[in-house]
């Protein structure tokens, strides 16, 4: 039962997304989150999206809009022959000389797919420092002006200011139509609700001659709902006339018809406008659900939800970190990404089926997702919730693989065939952290369309409308955030002072851009404050953000110090460990912690606050950009080898250490096999072995160990799991553990697939098939059955092989058998059912009843009859194919068979069977 609906009455929408010329901006009003009807900012984030000062903008609002990568563009899409097309732009951060360089292209498109150039900027002038009006003329059959940084170069971005595109001069005479204060667009749809009427204006915009308005027609499935009231069929020249449509539906729902205006004017007649009326208040609802929702792609921190299409307008995605999802949207409620409907959020909302990658999944953690179908503009959506298509999965864990098997922590020269490892990464560049980790991972989906994005230090939550924009304190850009250097800028070693140093040999430092101690940060209320204090516990607050978190003050020691949020400090410790490994000696610099960063204090944090979820995914993610690992994420206990303060080899005998070497990571392990479970340890006396098995749930013991063994079994006697854990600690001290990488638990399973019951083999056939599934199963041995006793064996084959059964000489029977029986395992699978083994029956019709039976024509293009003659009657009609496969079962005598190919009829009637051939061609 549907339980809600808004209000009956909705004002009425123009669904069109082209400009009306004229048409202008001057990028502060609306701003640049919010773009006007038409306009597209094709704008990335390594910067903020406008600029600010007079010297940058023109009109007095100091605001312009900012291209500073290659490929940016902003794009204007009209519906009408345009004018002259008039801008202000400047070249920008000019050094030393306003000398531009780098291409900068003005467009024009008739189908925005090809393009041409009005004008090409390569050189200083005419694109200089200072701000210069331009006009160019496009041509009149274009629909597309953009303006395109075809090629950036290093020092030159471009401010791009007041952009106007005019009308096209008027014709004698010119047509146009509107509703209320909107200007329709020739080919789109208006949205009439429910509303009995609705007024519409004629305006000639010509200069010269009288528009006539020869007929307005309405067509299509539900022309008969609307009527078109009295019109006058001459307009003179600049003025208007007005036209009512009346909507009276013949029935509830969805109802819609094309409205054609021919007229005088030879660019816009016929003048066609899509009418979409709903009778009552809801549009109807569709069909069918969406038959089927996949989730493809599984990592630790993302996935693919894609799902199959209906004849429906639009689609509604649910997201809940569940195993199921009961909630459902509520019919006439709109809904807009990020909203939520109890404990699920909505996805995704539009006409794609497979485009959604949600940001922000974590690792090891279960998420479902449903897909719903709904009919309807906003305030009249008809939700079909019934049998809606929905699947559930868990996000993979920690997945170092093989990436640490050079690596020893046992060895003396374990720090160095570390940072061997780590090393070896690709750049991301500092102005890129916000379309790759933001964009692209950290920011989750917030109400009303909105994203968020969450201070690291205080968990103040900045909350926008994409696109996504850093603080820069100019203007009015709303960001809050910046990328705060956790091992701060001033601690650098490469750091010689300079206003470039992050450039210093030919290009961006890797210390400046890496991504494993770069975090989004509010600048006002704990980047600024932070600065570059060393990290400690604050004993006397001076500063504290408003949410309480992010403090600075002095410690118990009277330094002062600055300490970040809880969740945070076991973070940012290993972020700091791993710069130490990561950067000490490159280049020739000596890496080293200040001396008034208390190591001993992110000792304690990298153990209270160990790798959570969203930690675990972050690491994989950038793994998966940046190609390298935090190893003090997948190794939490390494840093017990590590002297942070001298970054040498800790030799200290009494150091304990632990190092899980079996199961290996993304092993498959086989339920109830005894598998064996085996680790490497120093200065541990016994282990405690446990077992996890679910997402973020508990560890099961599997028992306590001598450390010196080395080893343990266990027979896995769990249930099927993607996600499995061993974790192994020192049983005087939890804090010491390791643990493995995740890997599977498969249940043996074995089930036959063909023949299952029904068939019929034919000796006198060329083959046969067997054919199976099967789970952690070797190989399977192969009988045939008749009457439930083996008859013969029929072979031995790989589990994940079919079994071809060559012509062999075998005996008529209703009551054959397959029985599949595993050779590793006690697993056996049988037919379900019998199936028929058939003598003379194939390329030899069988000739039972076979001059009572007539099947026609033969060949057939795909309709079949089959007759029967004298006092016969028909019972049943079997379809196999030339394999032996049952296609279709039907009482009828008229079959319908669409797909090429032979196939053999079983007639059974009251006297007998009768098997006749049919070719479909």
């Amino acid at each position: 039962m549907k339980k809600l609906l808004l209000s009956m009455c909705m004002m009425p929408v123009l669904a069109f997304s082209q400009a009306v010329l004229p048409t202008l901006w001057n990028f502060s009003v609306p701003g640049i989150s919010t773009p006007p009807n038409g306009w597209t900012p094709g704008l990335g984030t390594n910067g903020n999206l406008t600029y600010s000062g007079a010297a940058n903008s023109v009109g007095g609002d100091n605001t312009a809009c900012r291209l500073d990568a290659t490929g940016e563009y902003l794009t204007i899409w009209f519906a009408d022959k345009p004018g002259p097309v008039s801008y202000w732009a400047k070249g920008t951060a000019i050094s030393p000389n306003p000398a531009f360089t780098g291409t900068f292209s003005v467009q024009q498109s008739i189908d925005g797919t090809s393009w041409t150039d009005m004008r090409v900027f390569t050189t200083p002038a005419p694109l200089t420092g200072t701000m210069t009006r331009f006009v160019d003329n496009p041509n009149q059959a274009s629909r597309y002006v953009r303006f395109f940084y075809t090629a950036k170069e290093n020092g030159s971005n471009v401010a791009l200011d007041s952009v106007v595109i005019k009308q096209a001069p008027a014709s004698s005479v010119g047509f146009a139509l509107k509703q209320g204060s909107n200007t329709m667009v020739n080919g789109t749809t208006y949205v009439f609700g429910n509303s009995p009427a609705k007024l519409f204006t004629i305006q000639n915009t010509g200069n010269a001659d009288d528009l006539k308005t020869n007929s307005i027609v309405v067509s299509g499935a539900n022309a008969s709902d609307f009527t078109i009231g009295a019109f006058d069929s001459t307009t003179n020249f600049g003025g208007t006339d007005t036209f009512s449509v009346y909507f009276n539906p013949g029935a509830s729902g969805t109802r819609q018809a094309t409205m054609t205006i021919n007229n005088s004017d030879p660019e816009k007649s016929p003048f066609t406008i899509n009418l979409y009326a709903v009778g009552g208040t809801l549009a109807t609802e569709p069909a069918n659900a969406v038959p089927a929702l996949t989730l493809s792609a599984v990592k630790t921190y993302g996935l693919t939800v894609s799902f199959n299409k209906t004849t429906t307008e639009k689609y509604l995605v649910l997201r809940k970190q569940a195993t199921s999802i009961t909630e459902v949207p509520v019919d006439g409620v709109t809904y807009q990404r990020g909203d939520y409907i109890g404990g699920a959020q909505v996805a995704y909302i539009g006409d794609d089926t497979a485009v959604l990658k949600p940001n922000y999944i974590l690792a090891n953690t279960n998420y479902t997702f449903a897909a719903f179908p709904f009919n309807g503009p906003e305030g009249f959506e008809n939700y079909k919730i019934t049998n809606a298509a929905s699947a559930s999965t868990t996000s993979l864990n920690a997945q170092p693989g093989t990436y640490y098997n050079a690596v020893n922590p046992l060895v003396s020269t374990f720090i160095t065939d570390l940072q061997n490892k780590i090393k070896q990464a690709d750049t991301i560049f500092y102005g890129n952290y916000a379309p790759v980790v933001v964009n692209n991972y950290l920011a989750r989906d917030t109400t009303a369309a909105k994203k968020a994005v969450t201070c690291v230090y205080t968990g103040l939550q900045y909350v926008y409308a994409d696109p996504f924009t850093w603080w820069t304190g100019q203007g009015n850009n709303p960001g809050i955030l910046t990328r705060e250097h956790t091992f701060a800028q001033s601690w650098m070693p490469s750091n010689d002072g300079s206003t470039d140093w992050e450039r210093r040999f030919g290009g961006e430092l890797p210390e400046y851009n890496d991504l494993h101690h770069l975090f989004p940060a509010d600048q006002t209320n704990a980047n600024g404050v932070r600065s570059n204090l060393p990290f400690g516990v604050v004993v006397n607050v001076t500063t504290v953000s408003p949410t309480g978190f992010g403090k600075k003050g002095t410690d118990a020691g009277g330094k002062t110090v600055y300490e970040p949020k809880d969740d945070q400090k076991g973070n940012l410790a290993r972020a700091l460990f791993y710069m130490l490994v990561r950067y000490n000696g490159l280049r020739g610099f000596t890496w080293r912690l200040p001396a008034s960063q208390d190591v001993a204090v992110l000792l304690q944090w990298h153990q209270q606050d160990p790798p959570d979820a969203l930690e675990i995914a972050r690491n994989e993610y950038i793994y998966s950009v940046q190609k390298n690992r935090n190893p003090f994420i997948d190794n939490p206990q390494w840093v017990n080898r590590v002297n942070f303060n001298t970054m040498t080899y800790i030799t200290d005998p009494n150091a304990p250490l632990i190092t899980v070497t079996a199961p290996a990571a993304n092993a498959t392990i086989i339920a109830g096999r005894t598998t064996p479970i085996s680790w490497a340890s120093v200065n541990v006396d016994s282990v405690l072995v446990e077992l996890q098995t679910a997402a973020s749930g508990p560890f099961k013991t599997i028992g306590k160990y001598l450390a010196s063994s080395g080893t343990a079994s266990y027979p896995f006697n769990e249930a099927a799991t993607n996600n499995a854990i061993i974790r192994i600690s020192k049983v005087s001290d939890a804090l010491v553990n390791a643990v493995s990488g995740t890997f599977k638990i498969v249940v043996p399973a074995l089930t036959i697939t063909s023949p299952i019951g029904g068939e019929t083999w034919y000796y006198d056939m060329l083959k046969s098939w067997v054919k199976w599934t099967s789970t952690g199963v070797d190989s399977v041995v192969i009988d045939l059955l008749i009457e439930d006793t083996l008859y013969m064996n029929l072979g031995r084959s790989k589990a994940a092989d079919s079994l071809t059964v060559e012509r062999i000489t075998l005996p008529e029977t209703q009551k054959a058998r397959i029985r599949l029986t595993a050779t590793n395992t006690a697993l056996t699978s049988i037919s379900p059912n019998y199936f028929i083994i058939a003598k003379g029956v194939g390329l030899n019709e069988n000739t039972m009843l076979n001059d009572k039976v007539t099947v026609y024509p033969v060949p057939s293009n795909g309709i079949v009859h089959v007759s029967v003659s004298g006092d016969i009657n028909i019972q049943t009609i079997r379809v196999y194919d030339i394999a032996g496969r049952l296609v279709e079962t039907s009482t009828q005598s008229k079959l319908i068979m669409n797909t090429k190919g032979m196939y053999f009829l079983h007639v059974t009637t009251d006297k007998g069977m009768a098997v006749k051939k049919v070719v479909i061609e």
